[in-house]
């Protein structure tokens, strides 16, 4: 069976086959007739597999571990990418005529060695090593890091062929294990690999260099020569895979200095194979220049007059690569000038993608451009190579989309996509698909016909389809080789929400709710769960979130949801009410006006003194209650919940204000990152018992919480439990604590911060940090001791920054990250004195029977707003409740 053609049955037990890897890996497979039985030692494996969307890496199998679906681990090969040409020194060790080891040497000058049988079988183990190099390099290509490390590695512990040709066949290896440590972002073990790479190819060259090559016995001469090429090439794509490196880890001025010693290297080499040296020198000029258009001056980098004595211009290096491409084999040469062509085509010169006409092809350069994109796809068509194909038609693509050339555009476009899906590229799919949808949308746009509304409908959906996909294989790569989240990711979702609020809908009043289906409402709303998932996977650099699709209808009678969504020049509020009906209303504010507000808002209730929060206040109020108030009230709602967006993150909604009467006047409220985040209505604790640490003295440069003694000794008053205070309150000892305690709430008082990446957020504890990653741990150490999850966890003297919305995500990180059903913490460090008022009051409200969170928050923040001295909402707007309100 297989590929072949015959015209009967055969006995025969052989399987022709091809593989996904190449067609260098097409072959045929034998098999003899077993003699065992396969069923005999057969393990059992689950007959479901868990869903893909709850554990999508394998990071998430630590507390269970069913047979799992997962990405690939990691990103399929792009143009975009520094360029490898992993084969040029491969190839040149395979054509190297073998010794029987050790006869190249600088002090064997009287050996008559020749090919013997020890060579000949030193030649099959160098190329059974290569292909199974091959094929390790094959797999990274498609993405599969993982699989393909693993063989890397082995491989690398394998024992090699003696003598000179093992020594650089050792070498490439580690070169390939650093390639793979640099793009999973193991910094330190890629450079570590690839300096032990560079020193066996010198190790070998050297001594062949204080040697020349006519000094050397007549026989020995080849074998000599053969060796010194292999090294010096192997020693070149060493330092051009550090340069890579440097460059990734924006080491600017260090990937420049070597990647000038790789050409330097191939230059001093004399008799190197023209091809392969000109091959790697193409590279290095080509990662220089890539280098100098991502580091223009002024921003940190180097100016591209500075990249070399003898490069003064990007025109220079140009020009300099130019002639090297000449001289290339068509695959080496390909590969090259579409690398250029796509780093010239990056995104990030057209601002996220959208169209630019002056970004088009009405300059000579542009003109040039795409007549350089036109005679790749002929020269990728000749070679049958569809990655090729694909990128130089979605380029030609991009480039007919800035001119605004419609037609064509549209149709380079779907060519590029179909060879994406046809290839399983999931990459490239999302690329193209996110393309084709911006194109149809912009042919709906100036035509108004619905036909393009639809297809671009369809192409927006295949490219979240695609991003959903690849949700853990973009977490995989190294940081700095991930797409930019604002310009890439982000984009796609909004615009898509922002295509189905467009349709057109039944005229209305400014403000009032438009008539748009509750399907497409629905719809809108899934994409906007989606794209807050994403940006928490962005945030927490893991894919492991548990997600369940939940409306408010199922959790809570009295409850509606509001999505506020920045869209451009408006604001779109999406309501979704407890009987399952939704409301859309669409309030025309910039962006910028509502950063604006926020930003004062914000910084008046920091001052305390003076009533400079009150305007902005009152416009928040406008924009997020005031067009659903009728509709809330009749609905029966007590309680508010926001699903916020951007910078409402950080606005604490129980102070907005109608001008007589704070929000938290007329309504419980709550926050949550998604709804699809909130915990099941299962069991939780029901002993009334805390967990408290806090932190009082001064400590790493953190000022003294006086107040927090008091605060704990408030809160024991009202419900019994362990206290860690001070130098009790150790990492150690709270993840001893939590273990052994049943307490449902954990209370822990001390200087915080929710930081613009997971590692700066924190809580402070004696003499140490403990960071998300750890926190998080020690939570959920109870879990995995069959125990019922922590039921509410207290953060009572963090913040994030004013008017950081990075920062912002912080607070929903560690929410979400930390396992409890409810967190309860504080958008900015607030007096202590009071917290400890507001905190001794919470906790007298909620030891009352049948009072919710939310509703015993609301209850302390209405005392508090009656207090003489903390009645200014700086004190008391602060606190806020994530996750389960009930």
């Amino acid at each position: 069976m297989g590929l072949e053609f015959r015209e009967q049955l055969t006995p025969a037990s052989d399987i022709t086959a091809s593989s996904g890897l190449g067609r260098q890996f097409n072959g045929s497979v034998e098999l003899s007739q077993p003699s065992a039985s396969p069923t005999a030692a057969a393990i059992a494996l689950p007959a479901t597999l868990a869903d893909p969307v709850e554990r999508l890496a394998q990071s998430c199998a630590a507390q269970r571990s069913p047979l799992q679906v997962t990405g690939r681990g990691g990103l399929a090969a792009s143009p975009l990418d520094w360029l490898e040409l992993e084969q040029v020194g491969l190839a040149r060790l395979r054509d190297a005529p073998a010794t029987d080891g050790g006869a190249i040497a600088a002090e064997t000058t009287n050996s008559q060695t020749t090919e013997t049988p020890n060579a000949k079988t030193s030649n099959v183990e160098t190329e059974s090593i290569i292909r199974d190099l091959e094929a390790a390099i094959a797999l990274r290509h498609q993405g599969f890091y993982g699989e393909a490390l693993e063989q890397l590695q082995r491989l690398n512990s394998n024992k090699k062929p003696s003598g000179p040709r093992g020594t650089v066949l050792q070498g490439q290896i580690l070169r390939q294990l650093g390639i793979s440590y640099r793009l999973m972002g193991e910094f330190d073990q890629a450079e570590a690999a690839l300096e032990q790479s560079l020193a066996l190819a010198l190790e070998i060259e050297q001594p062949l260099k204080q040697q020349p090559l006519k000094q050397q016995p007549l026989k020995q001469q080849p074998f000599a020569q053969s060796a010194s090429e292999s090294a010096s090439l192997s020693a070149a794509e060493a330092l051009l895979s550090l340069g890579h490196l440097a460059a990734t880890r924006g080491q600017v001025q260090q990937a420049q200095v070597l990647y000038q010693r790789a050409i330097a290297q191939l230059t001093s080499a004399p008799n190197l194979p023209p091809s392969q040296s000109s091959a790697l020198q193409a590279t290095a000029l080509a990662s220089l220049l890539k280098l100098a258009r991502e580091q223009p001056a002024g921003t940190g980098g180097i100016s591209p007059t500075a990249l070399s004595p003898t490069a003064l211009s990007q025109k220079a290096l140009s020009q300099k690569l130019l002639a090297q491409l000449q001289a290339l084999p068509a695959p080496e040469n390909l590969a090259i000038r579409l690398h250029l062509a796509t780093v010239q085509l990056d995104a990030k010169t057209v601002n996220a993608k959208t169209v630019n006409a002056q970004a088009g092809t009405t300059s000579a350069e542009g003109q040039m451009l795409q007549w350089e994109l036109e005679q790749l796809l002929s020269l990728a068509q000749q070679l049958d190579d569809p990655r090729a194909i694909a990128y130089s038609l979605g380029s030609l693509g991009q480039i007919a989309e800035w001119n605004q050339a419609w037609g064509q555009a549209q149709r380079h476009s779907e060519m590029a996509l179909q060879l994406s899906q046809a290839s399983g590229d999931r990459l490239m799919e999302y690329q193209w698909a996110w393309q084709l949808a911006r194109i149809h949308r912009h042919r709906w746009q100036l035509t108004g016909e619905m036909a393009w509304y639809g297809q671009s409908q369809q192409a927006y959906r295949l490219a979240l389809e695609a991003l959903a996909a690849l949700r853990s294989d973009l977490l995989t790569v190294a940081p700095a080789l991930q797409f930019s989240f604002r310009s890439e990711i982000e984009p796609v979702y909004r615009q898509y929400v922002d295509l189905l609020l467009s349709q057109p809908a039944s005229p209305s009043l400014e403000g009032a709710a438009d008539s748009l289906p509750n399907a497409t409402l629905q719809e809108a709303i899934q994409t906007v769960e989606a794209l807050r998932l994403a940006e928490l996977d962005n945030y927490l650099q893991d894919a492991c979130l548990t997600t369940a699709s939940r409306s408010i209808a199922q959790v809570d009678d009295q409850a509606a949801v509001i999505y506020p969504i920045q869209l451009g020049d408006r604001l779109e509020l999406i309501v979704s009410l407890p009987q399952g009906d939704m409301r859309r209303y669409r309030i025309p504010v910039s962006r910028a006006t509502l950063a604006q507000t926020i930003t004062a808002f914000r910084q008046g209730l920091v001052r305390r003194s003076g009533r400079d929060f009150q305007a902005p206040s009152q416009a928040l109020y406008q924009w997020l209650i005031q067009p659903a108030l009728l509709d809330l009230n009749q609905a029966g709602v007590k309680t508010l919940v926001f699903v916020p967006d951007g910078p409402f993150k950080a606005v604490p909604m129980a102070a907005l204000s109608d001008g007589q009467r704070y929000l938290i006047e007329q309504f419980n409220v709550a926050a949550t990152p998604s709804m699809a985040l909130l915990p099941e209505q299962g069991q939780r604790g029901t002993s009334p018992e805390i967990l408290g640490a806090g932190l009082s003295q001064a400590n790493q440069g953190f000022a003294p919480l006086k107040y927090v003694a008091q605060e704990l000794q408030d809160i024991f008053a009202a419900i019994p439990g362990k206290l860690l205070l001070d130098d009790q309150f150790t990492h150690q000892q709270l993840a001893s604590q939590i273990l052994k305690s049943k307490a449902p709430i954990v209370h822990i008082a001390t200087h915080g911060q929710f930081g613009a990446q997971a590692e700066e957020t924190f809580v402070l504890a004696w003499n140490e940090r403990i960071n998300l990653e750890q926190l998080s741990n020690i939570l959920h150490s109870r879990m995995a001791q069959g125990l019922l999850p922590t039921d509410l966890l207290v953060l009572s003297a963090c913040e994030t920054a004013v008017g950081d919305e990075a920062s912002s995500l912080g607070l929903a990180g560690m929410a979400v990250r930390s396992g409890a059903r409810s967190t309860l913490a504080s958008l900015w460090s607030v007096d202590d004195q009071s917290t400890a008022a507001l905190m001794g009051e919470f906790y007298q409200q909620l030891s009352q029977p049948d009072v919710a969170k939310a509703e015993a928050l609301r209850q302390t923040q209405l005392a508090m707003l009656q207090h003489p001295i903390y009645r200014h909402p700086y004190y008391w707007s602060a606190f806020v409740l994530l996750g389960d309100w009930q």
